[in-house]
């Protein structure tokens, strides 16, 4: 099956909305927990979470005008602190 442009774009804000949900609203909908946070980790989540936000736009001028297609190798990369939620560094590339 091949995939139409939007069915490629419509998978990588439903990757975005993904990784959204996992990290930043993990942290974000409990208080406890994102209290915990240093001042430095919420600067990161947050910073993290407008580069999520940002994603399909930045992906989109980076590919410039091909198709969405093995990408994720392009997501922000996530902030220490997430551990074992986190993507290796060694398997991104930086799209900013």
């Amino acid at each position: 099956m091949t995939l139409t442009e939007e069915e490629a774009w419509n998978n990588v804000r439903a990757g975005r909305d993904y990784w959204l949900e996992k990290t930043v609203d993990f942290y974000q909908s409990k208080p406890l927990l994102y209290n915990s946070l240093t001042d430095e980790q919420r600067t990161e989540l947050g910073e993290y979470r407008q580069a999520l936000l940002d994603f399909p736009q930045d992906l989109e001028t980076y590919l410039d005008g091909d198709m969405p297609l093995n990408y994720d190798q392009y997501f922000p990369v996530q902030p220490e602190f997430f551990e074992h939620r986190r993507h290796t560094e060694e398997t991104q590339t930086s799209i900013n």
